[in-house]
């Protein structure tokens, strides 16, 4: 998971009510920025309208004293995309990979595509995914790419909240 802290450094020379909407508006401008990141990062997938890529979504999310931008998916392979699957794990549901087979494998006549599925997820259960046994292993399109709009997105904080008023904080 990759992401940015950030402290107000200063006394604020605004009224409370201003510095939170200055921080709001940091973080509704960011956001756009970072899924539009993560989605030129992201395989295409299958699933819903336009598949992994197509599920990405931004949300904003707020307490008192407190706000966070979250750039996710819904889709339950996100994860495994992100962080690739080890070997030795029980396999994944067969039935969850036939959409995939019947979009990227191409069928040989009288095969079905559950067959091929089965095989594949036997597959991935032995041996893992070839993003696991990649350094880092997984795709990181979440990590690749906020790491490619980081500077950006700081750019975008020290803007909204006054210049020296914040520190980053990278984790």
């Amino acid at each position: 998971m990759a992401s940015l802290r950030f402290e107000i450094t200063k006394r604020p020379t605004v009224h409370p009510e201003e510095l939170e909407r200055a921080v709001r508006g940091a973080f509704e401008e960011s956001g756009p920025v970072i899924e539009t990141a993560v989605k030129a990062e992201t395989p295409e997938g299958v699933g819903g309208q336009a598949g992994l890529k197509g599920s990405l979504f931004t949300e904003i999310r707020t307490q008192p004293a407190f706000v966070e931008s979250l750039t996710s998916s819904p889709l339950v392979y996100a994860a495994p995309v992100e962080f690739g699957r080890r070997a030795g794990q029980t396999m994944p549901p067969p039935k969850a990979l036939v959409p995939w087979v019947e979009k990227f494998i191409p069928l040989k006549p009288g095969e079905q595509a559950l067959s091929v599925a089965y095989a594949i997820a036997r597959a991935i259960g032995i041996r893992g995914t070839r993003a696991w046994r990649q350094s880092p292993p997984g795709v990181r399109m979440f990590h690749r790419g906020f790491e490619k709009v980081q500077g950006l997105v700081e750019r975008i904080f020290a803007d909204r909240v006054r210049e020296g008023a914040i520190k980053v904080i990278r984790n």
